[in-house]
């Protein structure tokens, strides 16, 4: 995962969400946000905010085509442990 940083009006305001680009292990990606003032927003932007990509376990809730929002930041790294 690692921050982005493109908005557009369909999806959650650059106010109030971080854009993250998630990449899988199959070379996909999709564009997920999380609240900037969630708990769990707060620990990923701490991981993230050095602007390199970080290997994250995540919960996501697709939302459209377009978009996903992130729900719950498990572990950084690819061990529940």
């Amino acid at each position: 995962a690692k921050i982005g940083t493109t908005y557009w009006d369909t999806r959650p305001s650059q106010n109030t969400h971080w854009n993250v680009i998630i990449h899988d292990n199959f070379g996909n990606y999709s564009r997920s946000y999380i609240s900037k003032t969630s708990v769990e927003g707060k620990k990923m932007y701490e991981i993230l905010k050095d602007g390199k990509e970080h290997q994250l376990i995540l919960e996501i809730r697709i939302e459209s085509e377009e978009y996903s929002l992130i729900t719950k930041f498990i572990n950084e790294g690819w061990s529940k442990e």
